[in-house]
């Protein structure tokens, strides 16, 4: 049988790519493929999330077959170089199109190492790619949110959750002007959540009230989706991936950049929560549609057609 092997990085730390390369290969196995996982920095699994698949160490050699199909991330330049010159049919996995030349180093384009087809994590990332590198074949495979793990918890607090690793300076500058207009919420606590394991990241989002979105140069953005299963209102920023899912029904958007737009969003969904149950309801119950989109029936759907066609 054809082994389908997914290349992954960057076990050491939480990273929601990584997890999703970890779903790609579990729901393609439940579907009865032949797929693994590939590390490149050893076989032992991440202990920030449940890793229950099977794991091959790329280094020092791992042997592959004329008909096995690498999967490379699209961040993985060393692993490129790796496998530059395997005889075997190559797909790229891009999560985020802000670092598809990263993993290309000198090379001019994909087609250059073998790289025939593509997979994306959204519709933001495929069209991005799409202006620079054409394919044989692509697809877009839906992201799936662990509804069994994020899910609201009995004791919700009035509190903000943020997770601050990709803008640790604006999450203080957003608090203080917080602070200033709204300042009779000020007293409120705050919670970061940075290098959490999954299940901790859950647990807090299941009971905090608000969710500030610091997402930027996103793929797709799965904090605050996590935070929508766990009913949180969200607001903040789409980091562009999350323009995917953003509407005004499910949370309170701003523009990128705009930290004072974004210190009165948490204000806003702030007074909402506490003032406005009616508003509140509404907004949880289209956070909830959202995420339904977001399924691992979803992802075994788009799964099961790329890769059949690719196995026909």
């Amino acid at each position: 049988m054809t082994r389908i092997l997914y290349a992954s990085t960057h076990f050491n730390q939480p990273a929601g790519g990584v997890r999703m390369i970890f779903h790609h290969v579990r729901e393609l196995r439940r579907l009865g493929f032949d797929a693994v996982v590939v590390a490149t920095g050893g076989d032992a699994a991440p202990g920030w999330f449940t890793a229950d698949v099977p794991i091959l160490s790329l280094k020092p050699h791992l042997e592959v077959h004329s008909d096995d199909i690498l999967v490379l991330p699209e961040v993985g330049g060393g692993t490129l170089a790796d496998v530059r010159h395997t005889r075997c049919r190559k797909v790229v996995f891009c999560q985020n199109h802000f670092r598809i030349f990263s993993g290309l180093r000198d090379l001019a384009s994909w087609a250059d190492c073998g790289v025939d087809y593509a997979l994306f994590c959204s519709r933001t990332v495929a069209e991005a790619v799409g202006r620079c590198f054409t394919f044989r074949d692509s697809a877009v495979i839906r992201c799936g949110i662990d509804r069994s793990l994020f899910r609201p918890d009995a004791d919700k607090r009035a509190r903000i959750a943020f997770m601050p690793r990709k803008r640790p300076e604006d999450v203080r500058l957003i608090r203080r002007i917080f602070e200033r207009q709204w300042p009779q919420y000020a007293s409120r606590p705050w919670l970061g959540l940075d290098g959490r394991s999954e299940q901790e990241v859950a647990a807090e989002f299941g009971r905090a009230g608000v969710f500030l979105s610091l997402s930027q140069r996103e793929g797709l953005g799965l904090p605050p989706l996590e935070a929508m299963a766990c009913g949180c209102l969200v607001a903040g920023f789409t980091g562009h991936g999350g323009r995917d899912y953003a509407t005004a029904d499910n949370g309170f958007w701003v523009e990128e950049d705009d930290v004072f737009a974004a210190a009165d969003a948490v204000g806003q969904a702030l007074h909402t929560l506490l003032t406005e149950p009616r508003r509140t309801a509404a907004l949880r119950a289209a956070g909830l549609a959202t995420v339904d989109h977001y399924s691992f029936d979803g992802m075994r759907e788009d799964l099961q057609a790329f890769w059949s066609r690719m196995l026909a």
